[in-house]
């Protein structure tokens, strides 16, 4: 964790790129993450919505709201985000992560696996993720989240071949 010194190290130089050059999204993004790294998603969604007014077509700005909604349960404004990176995007990965990881948190709170809707956003949950994997087959981050889900889908018992999907997704360990 990082101190309070280190936090105010960190506000301060991302500011000073801000005042340095106003019209790059660098330090809008700097600022959001320092304040999103300490809980302050407001402040954080603040100086994400400046860089986004800079560079609208980002796919990182535009995912790194969605996360943001995600965190101030504005589920719906956080589908649309990643829904942008999906559709605007050649690299449409971080949309896909995006959206599997939302419907996965969605899916994680609700006890009633038999129910249909808790049903749907598993799948859904499941397919974003895949979907991520094949578009960015390389990025560690992608198969950590998806070998996460498949743990949470084995503890809970709705997949059967878990155990052959992680021999073959980690065959070192085997």
């Amino acid at each position: 964790q990082l101190s309070n010194f280190e936090i105010d190290s960190a506000l301060q130089s991302f500011e000073k790129v801000v005042t340095l050059n106003p019209s790059s999204p660098k330090g809008y993004l700097g600022l959001s993450d320092v304040y999103s790294l300490v809980g302050q998603y407001e402040e954080a969604k603040k100086n994400c919505l400046k860089a986004l007014e800079i560079d609208s077509s980002s796919p990182v700005i535009i995912y790194k709201m969605g996360v943001l909604e995600a965190k101030l349960n504005h589920y719906d404004k956080a589908k649309t985000r990643f829904k942008q990176c999906i559709d605007n995007s050649s690299d449409k990965s971080l949309g896909f992560s995006g959206m599997g990881k939302l419907y996965y948190a969605n899916s994680t709170v609700i006890e009633n696996f038999k129910d249909y809707t808790t049903l749907r956003k598993i799948d859904s949950a499941l397919v974003y993720l895949k979907l991520a994997v094949q578009e960015a087959p390389l990025n560690k981050d992608y198969l950590i989240d998806l070998a996460d889900f498949y743990v949470f889908l084995y503890s809970m018992g709705k997949d059967k071949d878990m155990e052959a999907y992680l021999k073959n997704l980690f065959p070192a360990a085997n």
